[in-house]
């Protein structure tokens, strides 16, 4: 079995800003499309985040194959350096770095995880709810958005 390192480049500029490896680069190329859950990296998060706000996705891009199993995080981080060090502004943490995930336990990971989602899902609502009241050239804005809430289940719970 051999394995493949890639890039996520922003689809709005080219630019590469993070490097990768895989041994299933369709189901990869997927989960980073599909994914805005934290996985350890805040960074990377955020920079999804930011695309799915703007209804894009990182553009995902093969840049070497047929590597060995053994040999890919060496290939990785070779990348890394070689990327970092020509000036993109790479969103991969530090070699070495301790990752969130080593810090605390698994279940602690997993509250972490479901508050994160939590607040992602009402930055969605906020932002649903700005571009109704932005778009609403009648008297009835506040009915459509106490509407709008009920009905993407926003509301506070007391």
């Amino acid at each position: 079995m051999t394995g493949v390192i890639y890039f996520l480049r922003d689809p709005r500029d080219g630019a590469c800003r993070y490097v990768g490896q895989t041994t299933d680069p369709s189901s990869r190329e997927m989960n980073h499309a599909n994914s805005r859950v934290f996985q350890g990296n805040v960074a990377l998060l955020n920079w999804k985040w930011s695309l799915s706000s703007n209804r894009l996705s990182p553009t995902f891009e093969i840049v070497q194959s047929g590597i060995p199993i053994s040999e890919l995080n060496t290939r990785e981080r070779e990348w890394i350096v070689k990327q970092a060090t020509s000036g993109c502004q790479l969103l991969n943490r530090p070699v070495g770095a301790i990752k969130s995930t080593d810090l605390c336990t698994a279940h602690e990971r997993e509250s972490c995880r479901a508050m994160l989602n939590e607040a992602r899902d009402m930055v969605q609502c906020v932002m649903t709810v700005s571009r109704v009241v932005a778009s609403s050239k009648d008297g009835k804005t506040l009915w459509k958005i106490d509407t709008l809430l009920r009905d993407l289940s926003c509301r506070s719970q007391p």
